[in-house]
């Protein structure tokens, strides 16, 4: 067996190793010797009830309690463990990945997900053979309760909202625990993914036009659409159009008077000229990334483009919450008109292969000559953490210039990796 942790867990093709139940297992029973009281919850996929049943047994077979969550969304496994119901969850989601594939996501102490070398302990840990105990752990079910705290976590932070807002739940993890969330919020309408069909199939964070053809009627203060395990926010305004994930980041910043935001190196630097007073913390790519500056530098708010975001009350992300702050925060107002002073630079993005990595800081030079001609843009290279490809942007405030040094780029960059 082979297990990697990746930027955000691990995943993988559901039923092919480690992606199977003899690793889940494993996983569960490293837990259980290792914290003891273990949350595991899921996302909705056909793959997923089984993956639980053998993270839950593995906790078991050392002696730790199970806390059976259900399905619900990664942000409700953190909250549980921040609200002292666990020491530690196992998450079986792959996100905004198609239906076919799952994964794994590891929360620890705070709901935090695991720095590389705690990963790599874990890796470690579940490779050691481990002696069933003499009593097995106790189960109990928790869902019920679980879904409550989350709900009330989310309309707490999130703050109240004038009008009508659409929902896209992605028929994924949100859609078992929604109905608690409404009991407090009647304003919030499911239009999309209630759960009644196969998850991120056309719908949620990845298709958000599915969610904007269902708000074409018009008289909804705004939308959200959410993946998976909801715990990514694509926002859209009043007008079905999608708010980018920097320029919610930059209305949540600027709307809560935030000291400061974490955001990744990907981000736009838009944020820095139009955020003035405002600490802008850039991290590596990743949401663990973002929270772990947010803790260093006790900062109230992070995210990152793809629309995760970070509050620093709340022990994990939470697509719903992320939309429905920057919803409350409008007081009305159009929110078309509230983020538009966020809104990204001009950008263009592409990507080279490359058998060898070599040195980025051979292309210094050369990127500093091309800063110089995006009039305070830039233009950002990095070797993928995942495949042998060099990835690169361009971005910068006129979009002429953009384009112009786009094409320079991806055209130098070919002959550079050779």
């Amino acid at each position: 067996m082979t297990l990697a942790f990746g930027t955000d867990g691990v995943r993988g093709r559901a039923g092919m190793p480690p992606i199977d139940v003899e690793t889940a297992r494993r996983l569960g029973e490293w837990a259980g010797a290792e914290v003891g009281r273990v949350l595991v919850v899921r996302d909705t996929r056909a793959s997923g009830p089984d993956l639980a049943e053998a993270l839950i047994d593995g906790v078991r077979r050392t002696g730790g309690l199970a806390i059976d969550g259900g399905v619900a969304p990664t942000s409700a496994a953190a909250i549980g463990i921040d609200s002292g119901l666990a020491d530690g969850a196992w998450v079986a989601t792959a996100s905004h990945n198609q239906a076919s594939d799952n994964g794994f996501k590891w929360l620890g102490a705070r709901g935090r997900k695991p720095s590389d070398e705690a990963a790599a302990a874990i890796v470690a840990g579940v490779m050691e053979a481990r002696p069933v105990a003499a009593v097995r752990g106790l189960r109990v079910d928790v869902s019920a309760a679980l879904a409550a705290r989350w709900a009330e976590v989310v309309d707490t932070v999130s703050g109240a909202v004038e009008g009508v807002v659409a929902l896209d739940l992605a028929n994924g993890a949100a859609s078992a625990t929604i109905g608690a969330l409404q009991a407090r919020r009647p304003e919030l309408r499911v239009l999309v993914g209630d759960g009644s069909g196969e998850i991120n199939s056309g719908v949620g964070s990845e298709y958000p036009a599915a969610l904007a053809r269902q708000m074409a009627l018009g008289g909804f203060l705004g939308g959200i659409a959410v993946d998976g395990d909801a715990d990514r926010c694509v926002l859209l305004d009043e007008g079905g159009r999608v708010v980018p994930g920097d320029a919610l980041l930059g209305w949540l910043a600027a709307s809560r008077s935030a000291s400061g935001l974490a955001v990744t190196v990907m981000s736009s630097l838009r944020l820095e000229a139009a955020l003035q007073g405002v600490h802008v913390v850039r991290t590596s790519v990743g949401d663990r990334h973002v929270r772990s500056a947010m803790d260093a530098k006790n900062l109230p708010l992070g995210g990152e483009e793809s629309g995760h975001v970070l509050f620093a009350e709340v022990a994990g992300g939470d697509g719903l919450l992320a939309g429905l702050a920057a919803l409350s925060a409008a007081r009305g107002r159009r929110l078309s008109d509230v983020v538009a002073p966020y809104a990204p630079w001009p950008r263009r993005s592409g990507k080279v292969a490359s058998a060898e990595r070599r040195p980025l800081d051979d292309l210094s030079p050369i990127l500093a000559a091309w800063d110089r001609r995006l009039s305070g843009g830039r233009v950002f290279v990095r070797w993928s953490g995942t495949e042998p490809i060099l990835r690169w942007l361009v971005e910068g405030p006129e979009a002429s210039a953009v384009d112009t040094v786009a094409a320079d780029v991806a055209d130098r960059l070919v002959g550079w990796v050779g």
